[in-house]
């Protein structure tokens, strides 16, 4: 006589069991009673991981104590099957929770770094103007030789010369100084503009992000759960 184990459908649909004979249908929150080589069927392991089916507490009730060892046996093979998915499926969610959290940390380890960046900003959007301002200074000295001499040659050529040779001498002398100034002014233009020219354009880029640096606009809130 076949060993039968008490199973209850925990759904509101009727469940069809296969058997090794005819399918067991068992009605929405019912019981019957299968046959224990039904637990090997793969439908069976998915309806009880999935809750549809249950084995309720007298599953093995009036069985004597050889058939209760080999239904005992049958569940336990039923449980190694359905398991080993609850586990991984709990490993997962656990290693998930943890990567979540500590992405959590870390984002609001550098969200706290950032809002004292964006705060000490401010603290810079002076100084930064004033070195940009800096730059321009660096060949003030040969551009005030420059004027000197422009305006030295612009007055000789407004006298009227009483001796046009050495007017002329005087002129030509005038005009070698302005072009040595000039000179002397590109060259230093020049040897800063090498030095200075990205520099100015980052400082440029600096200066605008520091003057629009807004902790409470540029970041968002901490990142808070449980």
């Amino acid at each position: 006589m076949p060993i039968k184990i008490k199973v209850k459908n925990t759904t509101n649909k009727a469940i069809s069991i296969p058997t090794d004979e005819e399918p067991v249908s068992i009605a929405g929150g019912k019981e019957a009673e299968v046959p224990i080589e039904a637990l090997r069927a793969a439908e069976f392991s998915e309806q009880i991981a999935k809750g549809s089916l249950a084995l309720p507490r007298a599953a093995l009730e009036g069985l004597d104590q050889d058939a209760r060892a080999a239904a005992s046996l049958a569940i336990t093979d039923v449980v190694l099957r359905v398991a080993p998915r609850f586990l991984a499926h709990n490993g997962e969610l656990e290693a998930s929770l943890a990567n979540l959290a500590a992405l959590r940390d870390r984002y609001n380890e550098l969200r706290g770094a950032t809002v004292q960046l964006l705060t000490s900003a401010k603290d810079f959007a002076a100084g930064v103007a004033t070195v940009m301002q800096a730059t321009e200074l660096l060949s003030a000295v040969e551009d005030d030789q420059v004027a000197v001499a422009e305006q030295a040659l612009e007055k000789h050529l407004g006298a009227k010369p009483e001796d046009l040779q050495k007017w002329y001498l005087e002129h030509k002398q005038l005009e070698a100084a302005y072009a040595k100034a000039v000179a002397a002014r590109d060259s230093t233009r020049s040897v800063v503009a090498q030095q200075l020219d990205a520099t100015k354009t980052e400082l440029a880029l600096a200066a605008t992000a520091f003057g629009k640096a807004d902790p409470k606009k540029d970041v968002g809130n901490a990142v808070t759960w449980g």
